[in-house]
């Protein structure tokens, strides 16, 4: 097997003699090949490590700000989401939907396109599922 080193950006390329294509890592071994569930954990694990270096620098206030930011984005995300998937579902334009559910259009303009700072209020999700046909249902992903 051959095999470069070049020390300061600690990348190594590796040749293996059996046929099989170099491969790069930035830890010199053989890139690691997994499923995407082993991927998954493998990202949440360095994510909550990540998140835990965060926590010993931030202050108890910025703590809970950056919470507090990333809950209302994921409600924006959600939404978003949530309003395609029964705007989609239904078959309705977006003035049909509005007539139906009460919401104006340009709100539900704006949550399906994310425009808004905010995610929907659970009433407004209620009245378009209602008004579409649609059942309202979210599976949060178990961590």
């Amino acid at each position: 097997m051959a095999q470069t080193d070049f020390a300061p950006q600690g990348i190594s390329v590796r040749d293996d003699e059996a046929g099989d294509p170099p491969g790069i890592s930035a830890f010199g071994t053989a890139p690691d090949v997994r499923g995407p569930e082993e991927m998954a954990r493998a990202a949440h694990r360095a994510e909550a490590r990540m998140l835990a270096d965060l926590e010993a620098d931030l202050s108890e206030r910025e703590r809970g700000q950056a919470e507090a930011a990333a809950a209302k984005e994921t409600a924006r995300l959600m939404g978003m989401q949530l309003v395609r998937g029964i705007q989609k579902r239904s078959g309705m334009t977006l003035e049909e939907l509005s007539r139906r559910s009460g919401v104006a259009v340009g709100t539900i303009s704006r949550l399906a396109t994310g425009s808004r700072d905010t995610g929907p209020a659970l009433w407004t999700l209620i009245a378009l599922s209602e008004a579409g046909d649609v059942p309202l249902s979210v599976t949060l992903p178990q961590g």
